[in-house]
């Protein structure tokens, strides 16, 4: 434990990740740990997992890893970044969202939810806020801890307002610490796996497929499909580069196909 708590650290202080973005490659450490990783065979061990049944992106989390792990022990890891499948990011329709929130009566996951659709925060991000992070009367949010490392402002939409403000009374009941999503069994920080869980049985009511991520896709998505501006939107949705932003104007077939119909020459 002492070796992934220096890794840790490590991972934090050195090399600047997010607290989500350092538990996932802790995470990830155990596992390799407990198949008998070495860092002597650091490559060889790395080779037999791009043999195996694994997503690219997961492949590009255990390469980043395993490179960030050698690094610590001061061993250079002799493997090129993989490159990342580029899929098209899922995201929902209106009337999919409507027909997700309708079985939703839960004030904390609805209001995580909303969140979700009308700001794009991560599911970090959301699950990382703290009561005092947000401001009922200006309704803005205060975004700490990002993937950027960088503070930004977020705005609580009128429709989010009433079923956050309904929550808070019931999270009185509850909470036993500072967090805004508590979980009710322990009144202590909602975790994101248990997030995962109640979207998955969500889904499986509704039948409308729906991840945590997909809530941060569905928003950029349809605030592109409106018009809106896409130097805003990189900054709602935190994103460093405005490249990662423009994804979503090429991923959305149908502001595409208006964008055609409205400029496309025609003789």
């Amino acid at each position: 434990m002492e070796e992934l708590d220096r890794f840790y650290q490590y991972l934090r202080l050195e090399k600047g990740n997010s607290k989500t973005t350092a538990d996932h490659y802790i995470i990830i450490m155990k596992i390799l740990l407990k198949r008998n990783f070495k860092l002597e065979n650091a490559e060889s061990f790395y080779l037999q997992y791009l043999e195996g049944d694994y997503s690219s992106n997961y492949l590009h989390n255990v390469f980043y890893t395993i490179k960030y792990y050698c690094e610590l022990n001061n061993r250079e890891f002799k493997i090129k970044k993989p490159k990342v499948d580029m899929r098209r990011r899922e995201s929902l329709t209106k009337i999919e969202c409507i027909k997700f929130l309708s079985i939703i009566n839960d004030y904390r996951d609805r209001t995580i939810i909303l969140l979700g659709l009308t700001t794009g925060l991560r599911p970090g991000e959301i699950l990382n806020l703290n009561m005092e992070d947000i401001d009922l009367e200006k309704q803005t949010i205060l975004v700490k801890n990002t993937k950027i490392h960088e503070d930004r402002i977020t705005f609580l939409d009128d429709t989010v307002k009433p079923y956050l403000e309904l929550y808070l009374e019931k999270r009185k009941k509850y909470a036993s610490d500072n967090a805004l999503f508590i979980s009710y069994k322990s009144g202590e920080r909602l975790s994101l796996r248990r997030a995962q869980v109640l979207f998955w049985e969500y889904s499986k009511k509704s039948k409308v497929h729906c991840t945590m991520y997909m809530m941060r896709h569905t928003f950029a998505s349809l605030y592109i499909q409106k018009g809106g501006d896409i130097k805003i939107l990189k900054e709602l949705m935190g994103h460093k580069n405005i490249k990662t932003t423009e994804r979503y104007i090429h991923e959305n077939p149908e502001m595409i196909r208006e964008g055609y119909r409205k400029y496309a020459p025609r003789f």
